[in-house]
């Protein structure tokens, strides 16, 4: 290889905003946050749906989800009617690693597959959150250790996402200096902070021209409430639920005109993407509207649910896959969209304190690069390793 190329290193972090990233920094418990913090640090707004998959695969591929396939943790398997995790083959585009490879380049990729978001309705006591913050994170160190040893490589990404558990479930805690296990939350953010340094120690020692990025995966803020979007639908007699032998709820397909997946997306029971679809595509045209309008009148203690609706037309920037949702809902600051199917309130709150949000997103760049939208980011990183552009797929 060259001795002149140039290393890029990718920090990926979970949840983490710029406004309370600053926060924890002051502290003064995090200080190798304060340091990224001083590599240019700015805020981007999170592809939507804002969860860990979507905008993980926006990075990936430099495209937004209209154009790379993924809208959440689960697609709903069209012939059963049941969410399944989206396969390793489900992203429509070629990926940075691929397009190194084609390239003839080297990645170092540490990284671990987002689990599919379980529902839960008991938070993790802080002392098993810890135990498991504690492996994952020598884990990771470990194989920055063993797979970044030496500087043969052109990109080296280190994900570390260990924040978002601590943030959803904990948020209280690590937001507010009363909470009695705020010096507990501080803990485990210390012991995060640690490992960050790893990463940051593991720049500093490159030689030769380098570049570092670090971006959270999306947004955090404080849980007003969860809003289950089935809940609602059923509620105006849009979604037929029964149950299996084994207890657990089912879609009633010839029933249901809508349902909703995690994320805040909903799907209209089409004849052309479901096997027992009720409506042809212009007829969930027609519902999709209305269905809008009457999402964005929701409200919650007088305040508006919805911060924005969106239709298939204003998230699609070219012909939308098969798996496209017809609406994707974007909650207010603190409304956590949810989409179970055995909830019999709409609202309602459980065991999180924070929930994914689309704002501020953390984004430092030692080159100053102001990127708008995670896909900016991944179209950074493609121009910084001099990828050539490839087609997409079929």
């Amino acid at each position: 290889m060259p001795h002149d190329r140039t290393h890029l290193i990718v920090l990926g972090l979970g949840g983490l905003t710029l406004d309370l990233a600053t926060a924890l920094a002051a502290t003064g418990r995090l200080p190798n946050l304060a340091r990224l913090l001083t590599e240019n640090a700015a805020a981007i707004e999170a592809e939507r749906p804002a969860v860990a998959p979507v905008n993980r695969a926006s990075l990936l591929t430099a495209a937004s989800p209209g154009r790379h396939g993924i809208f959440g943790f689960t697609a709903m398997e069209p012939g059963l009617y049941r969410p399944v995790p989206y396969g390793d083959d489900a992203i429509c585009l070629p990926t940075l690693p691929q397009r190194l490879a084609a390239a003839g380049r080297t990645a170092v990729w540490i990284d671990s597959a987002v689990p599919e978001e379980a529902p839960a309705d008991t938070a993790p006591p802080m002392a098993a959150l810890a135990r498991g913050i504690d492996a994952s994170l020598a884990a990771r160190q470990k194989a920055l250790a063993q797979e970044a040893a030496d500087d043969d490589w052109d990109l080296l990404f280190w994900n570390l996402p260990e924040t978002t558990d601590i943030f959803r479930w904990h948020h209280a805690a690590v937001t507010r200096s009363e909470h009695p296990e705020h010096a507990a939350a501080l803990d485990l953010l210390a012991a995060w902070d640690r490992a960050l340094g790893a990463g940051l120690d593991r720049y500093a020692q490159v030689a030769g021209p380098k570049r570092l990025l670090a971006v959270a995966d999306h947004g955090v803020a404080g849980l007003a409430t969860e809003v289950d979007l089935n809940a609602w639908l059923s509620a105006e007699g849009l979604l037929a639920t029964g149950l299996r032998e084994d207890g657990s709820v089912r879609i009633l397909p010839h029933q249901t005109a809508a349902f909703a997946l995690d994320s805040g997306r909903i799907c209209i029971n089409t004849k052309e993407h479901f096997a027992r679809g009720v409506f042809h595509e212009h007829v969930a045209e027609e519902l999709a509207v209305r269905l809008r309008h009457a999402l964005l009148e929701l409200t919650f203690e007088d305040t508006p649910v919805m911060e924005a609706v969106l239709l298939a037309a204003d998230f699609a920037d070219g012909p939308l896959p098969l798996n496209a949702p017809d609406l994707i809902c974007v909650g207010a600051p603190g409304m956590a969209l949810s989409a179970r199917y055995d909830r019999p309130h709409i609202f309602g709150r459980f065991a999180a304190t924070g929930c994914a949000s689309p704002h501020d997103l953390l984004v430092c760049d030692s080159e100053a690069s102001r990127p708008a939208r995670m896909r900016d980011v991944g179209a950074a990183i493609a121009q910084a390793l001099a990828l050539p552009e490839v087609p997409e797929r079929p």
